[in-house]
């Protein structure tokens, strides 16, 4: 009998160079030095963009800007809104009623009409620091002599930072609030931010 040959079909064995270059990707993706080393660089760069979210957090919790109403103060209230979206901090606004130069502060109709002035002024802050995004807002009105009640209301509420405008209105106003951030920067526990801020031929005193 004959016998039958068969042929099997052609086998593609890997070149010398591509099985060796194999090996080494193989030995290298279950390398336990370099799979370690992965995992701590992740681990490091995670760890430090969670610090630098923290630190910037932490920097300033609460912001003060004092306000006259003025219209020359929103280049202060712009900064300090400003500083509350970056560092996601609480933004604070006071006016003071300032009853030592208003002689008549202590009749009930002009403090209520010198009142209604500072809601109004406080309004105008918390409506631009709502339509920029801030999330917390605090505002009050105060009476007494303004710079210290603008220092007492940073020892009382932890106040992280001031920012204040270098002169709010025009003519005695404007006189009035640069004495007051004189006297702010040197006593405030906290930092103090001047802000030079621009008078507008309408913003007078009258």
């Amino acid at each position: 009998h004959g016998l039958s040959r068969r042929r099997m079909p052609d086998r593609e064995y890997p070149s010398e160079g591509a099985a060796e270059q194999s090996k080494l990707t193989e030995s290298a993706n279950k390398n336990p030095v370099i799979e370690g080393w992965e995992t701590l660089q992740t681990f490091v760069i995670d760890s430090l963009t969670s610090a630098l979210h923290k630190l910037k957090r932490s920097m300033y919790d609460k912001i003060l800007v004092p306000t006259d109403g003025g219209a020359g103060t929103e280049c202060a209230v712009k900064r300090a809104i400003d500083f509350a979206k970056t560092y996601d901090a609480a933004l604070h606004t006071i006016y003071v009623v300032d009853t030592k130069f208003n002689l008549d502060s202590s009749v009930p109709e002009t403090l209520e009409i010198l009142e209604e002035t500072g809601k109004r002024a406080i309004d105008e802050v918390i409506q631009d620091a709502e339509a920029a995004g801030v999330d917390t807002i605090e505002a009050v009105v105060g009476q007494g002599t303004p710079y210290q009640a603008i220092v007492d209301y940073v020892d009382e509420q932890e106040i992280d930072l001031v920012v204040i405008g270098t002169h709010g209105r025009a003519g005695v106003h404007r006189y009035l609030l640069g004495s007051v951030t004189e006297k702010v920067v040197r006593i405030s526990t906290a930092p103090v931010l001047t802000v030079p801020i621009k008078i507008h031929s309408d913003d007078k005193f009258s």
